[in-house]
């Protein structure tokens, strides 16, 4: 692992959204996060969402590196289960010199490795609102999905099996690996969060409710934590984060 990671040992919640269980195998004092597991064949992507009013980008000033929210580094390793299917999972982040670069990989073991690697990858820029995403990849199955940012545009290149085509996106945008982080930036303490998500595919918007404080014992130990809750609608898939309130927010 590079300099300061960190591993972790959780036990994250199973969702009544369905979404797969991630339990972390090692013990670390930060816990670590899920991940999106691989669509389905049959999944149908929806339309992009309207946004009829862009703001201005916000300016690309870099965080004193001194002041992260979180470690600069840092590697956990998951055991994933969804029903009978199981795997492993690796990720990583870095933090350096303005800019940021997160990376996950995904395997199933036994006689479900034959499925392959799932693997994401995202990099941006550290600003005084946290992430900013430039680039977001996501590789499976032989196929591969990009969403590129031009910021200045206010806009966003998709390039995969579809084609490419390019649409209009709002200050403040996230991908599906730096979502997560964003919330250790910008948690949200006073109020629901909305939020526009890219999955490389497409642009969805994203509104947690905050559910309150839970604690959870887990095998790396006890975690006050706020729950948020992304409510299922329609063939949108649901999603519930616990944040660690004294680990940094991260799930």
């Amino acid at each position: 692992p590079p300099p300061g990671a960190s591993q972790a040992k959780n036990e994250i919640p199973a969702s009544t959204a369905e979404q797969p269980l991630i339990i972390p195998r090692k013990p670390s004092e930060i816990p670590a996060m899920p991940n999106e597991m691989p669509p389905t064949e049959t999944e149908i992507a929806k339309a992009s969402p309207s946004i009829s009013t862009l703001p201005e980008p916000p300016p690309t000033a870099t965080i004193d590196p001194n002041a992260l929210p979180l470690p600069a580094a840092g590697e956990a390793q998951y055991k994933l289960r969804m029903g009978v299917v199981s795997g492993e999972l690796i990720l990583s982040w870095n933090f350096a010199d303005g800019h940021y670069r997160l990376d996950s990989v995904a395997q199933g073991t036994g006689i479900f490795a034959i499925a392959g690697k799932y693997v994401q990858a995202s990099e941006g820029d550290i600003t005084t609102s946290g992430l900013r995403p430039a680039a977001f990849s996501v590789e499976r199955r032989g196929r591969k999905d990009s969403a590129k940012f031009n910021w200045p545009e206010s806009s966003v290149q998709f390039n995969g099996k579809s084609g490419e085509r390019t649409e209009a996106v709002s200050a403040g945008a996230q991908d599906m690996l730096s979502l997560l982080f964003q919330l250790a930036f910008t948690p949200p303490l006073g109020e629901d969060l909305t939020v526009i998500v890219t999955n490389g595919r497409k642009l969805e918007r994203y509104a947690f409710e905050r559910a309150g404080e839970e604690t959870l014992d887990l095998e790396g130990g006890t975690f006050r934590t706020l729950k948020i809750l992304k409510q299922r609608k329609g063939d949108d898939d649901g999603m519930e984060v616990w944040l660690a309130l004294e680990h940094h927010y991260l799930p």
